[in-house]
């Protein structure tokens, strides 16, 4: 039994002899008869008993004491025993968590590490400096290197020996801007061989490395020149198709000049002739001499016409590809320059309206020559045609030209395939089927624009938009 209820029972039965003999000495006199020796007896239990509850109290409080200190330790042991067990619980379920997440790493590094070794394009990553510091299987294949070799070798170091300083510039772009996008050298593989790469470079996240997305695109390249190369064949195939019709709007243009100038100086010589015996004093020296200069600045100005024309010509069939900057009027009367005349002498009107005050870039002879095509197809249909009161309307507004005519139009059914190479619509000895494709050509191609045919009330509308 615990000492706690043993002075709990010890208690309890002091306080009822106590009561008791309290009861007892208030009435005496109803029990009187109670012997002496009982009260004395009563009187010495309850002093024993209170001696007794003295002594026990310290007693009992150390026991309590020691019980609760024994209390308390066995709920601390309980609580570590508890706590062992959570913890237990917990580093059994991190240890559980940290597993699947070192499997999930290891699983997506695998990933990685497979989409890096399998990827078409090659990958590398390197140092600020271009020094390869992990390259795919795709990099080194397209390179020629082994990965072992490109460890000891830098991205600059490959680089062709004419774009080593563009490569370097290009490298401190994306240290100062993060990316560089598109970026096309020429690099020397192991054979010594040079080959064509686009690169997409970008810097990594810790500023300490650069990720390189290369693709050899080096055939590509080479289909982009020989296709270049026949377009340029079939522009200048074209160009030569045009040469006869080009020297005969030359002739109608210089007919009427030379026949000025012809005009001209039997005018002179009949002045000579008739009036140099008349001279008489120096006011007829004056005059004749003023009617004289005029003459000569009037052949002048005949032959000024003569050289712009030849000049004109001599451009347009100049193989020169830089680029102007010029309004789309100044393109539209070197053009006309060279074939006004030739439709003049078929009775075509011809409409000029301007309303383009910019100027553009472009490369002049080749929008000249796509003007001409339409200026020279649509004279063509007018004589097919026997167009009556025949005109082409020239408009220019903002980077556009639209040439309408009246001549009738395209048919439907074959308005989509005019731009197509080798189709006429002329008779076979007068079409080759080039111009309105080379015309499409320079202007979707070398100026990334549009060229179109509509259908209009009366006849055909192109536009070039650039």
């Amino acid at each position: 039994m615990s000492s706690l209820k043993i002075y709990k029972i010890l208690s309890i039965l002091t306080v009822v002899s106590a009561i008791f003999f309290i009861f007892l000495t208030y009435r005496s006199d109803q029990v009187a008869n109670i012997p002496l020796a009982f009260y004395a007896i009563s009187s010495a239990i309850l002093l024993f008993m209170t001696i007794l509850l003295y002594f026990l109290r310290k007693e009992l409080f150390y026991r309590l004491k020691v019980e609760k200190i024994n209390i308390d330790l066995q709920v601390q042991v309980q609580d570590r025993k508890k706590a062992e067990k959570e913890l237990e619980k917990l580093n059994s379920s991190l240890e559980q968590q940290v597993k699947i997440q070192v499997d999930e790493i290891t699983k997506s590094t695998m990933l990685i590490e497979t989409i890096f070794n399998t990827v078409k394009d090659g990958l590398a990553v390197v140092d600020l400096e271009s020094n390869f510091l992990l390259v795919n299987d795709s990099y080194s294949k397209m390179i020629g290197f082994s990965q072992q070799e490109l460890y000891k070798l830098s991205c600059v170091g490959l680089t062709a020996p004419h774009m080593i300083e563009e490569s370097k510039k290009i490298l401190k772009i994306v240290l100062e801007s993060g990316r560089y996008e598109g970026y096309v050298k020429q690099c020397v593989n192991k054979n010594n061989s040079i080959i064509d790469v686009k690169m997409d470079i970008l810097l990594m996240l810790d500023k300490k490395t650069i990720l390189l997305s290369s693709k050899n695109i080096t055939n590509e390249l080479k289909y982009k020149r020989e296709v270049k190369d026949k377009e340029d064949q079939l522009l200048q195939q074209s160009r030569l198709a045009q040469m006869g019709e080009m020297i005969s709007m030359i002739a109608h243009q210089w007919r009427q000049p030379l026949s000025a100038i012809s005009s001209t100086s039997i005018d002179l010589q009949t002045k000579i002739i008739l009036e140099s015996s008349q001279i008489e004093d120096k006011k007829d020296v004056a005059e004749f001499a003023t009617y004289f200069d005029t003459k000569l600045e009037d052949i002048n100005n005949f032959v000024q016409i003569l050289t712009t024309t030849i000049e004109d010509f001599r451009n347009f069939y100049k193989p020169n590809k830089d680029s102007v900057t010029i309004k789309l009027e100044e393109v539209i009367k070197k053009s006309l320059n060279i074939i006004q005349a030739s439709l003049i002498s078929d009775n075509i009107e011809i409409i000029e309206e301007h309303n383009a005050t910019e100027s553009i870039e472009l490369y002049e002879s080749e929008m000249m020559q796509v003007i001409l095509n339409l200026l020279k197809n649509t004279q063509d249909n007018f004589k097919e045609k026997n167009t009556q009161n025949p005109y082409i309307k020239i408009v220019t507004k903002n980077k556009s030209i639209e040439i309408c005519d009246n001549g009738g139009g395209i048919p439907e059914n074959i308005i989509e395939k005019i731009f197509d190479p080798y189709f006429s619509t002329k008779h076979e000895k007068n079409g080759t089927g080039l111009g309105l494709y080379m015309s499409k050509t320079i202007v979707e191609e070398h100026h990334h624009g549009k060229l179109s045919a509509t259908n209009s009330e009366n006849g055909v509308c192109f536009k070039i938009s650039l």
